[in-house]
């Protein structure tokens, strides 16, 4: 064999097994990415309380509370303040229908505004700049009215004044012991009313 058939021979041998080890990178680069996928970055933007619950509470406060996952160490969040009467029904205090009855007669008192208001209220119009003397400016508030007060006078005055603070004003007396289990059983009992007279 001549020198120039025995270069040929070592370049064939040389380019063969530099196919092979090429091809055996590209086996171990594929099956790297199988193992172990692209994660995506997405960026998901901040969630917050619907406009329907901000109307109900505007005074929500944002704080700032710790967040492992977020790269900021830290996120901020909306806080609600939660009533006497959620609260009550959360620790098992009151069933879903008592609550429900509760929660009814509060969002009537605030539809119907039956005190009168100093703030201003710029969604509702009075012909020719009259005062409205606390009277309804609309039909939808009339109708609000005229429920709220048929529906407390299921209770007796004992009854509608304690529960105006509890539900309106969110007012619960802070006792102990037999005092503040004989508050829940009054409020237990003028809920149940309610909601006999609600039929839920």
């Amino acid at each position: 064999m001549t020198e120039m058939a025995k270069a040929t021979a070592r370049q064939s041998k040389a380019i063969v097994e530099l196919a092979a080890s090429m091809k055996a990178r590209a086996a171990q680069v594929q099956a790297k990415r199988i193992a172990r996928p692209r994660e995506l970055k997405i960026k998901i933007p901040p969630m917050d309380a619907t406009p329907e619950r901000l109307a109900k509470e505007p005074d929500a406060s944002m704080i700032e509370v710790k967040d492992e996952k977020n790269a900021a160490g830290s996120i901020v969040v909306r806080r609600f303040r939660s009533t006497h009467l959620d609260r009550l029904h959360k620790n098992g205090k009151l069933t879903l229908q008592q609550w429900q009855a509760g929660e009814w007669y509060r969002n009537k008192h605030d539809e119907g505004h039956p005190s009168p208001r100093v703030t201003a209220q710029y969604g509702h119009h009075v012909p020719g700049g009259e005062p409205s003397y606390g009277l309804a400016r609309t039909e939808y508030q009339l109708r609000c009215r005229q429920d709220w007060l048929a529906a407390r006078s299921c209770w007796t005055r004992d009854q509608q004044g304690f529960m105006d603070r509890f539900l309106v004003r969110d007012e619960l007396p802070r006792y102990g012991g037999r005092k503040a289990m004989r508050n829940i059983a009054f409020i237990r009992d003028a809920l149940e009313e309610m909601r006999d007279y609600l039929r839920y």
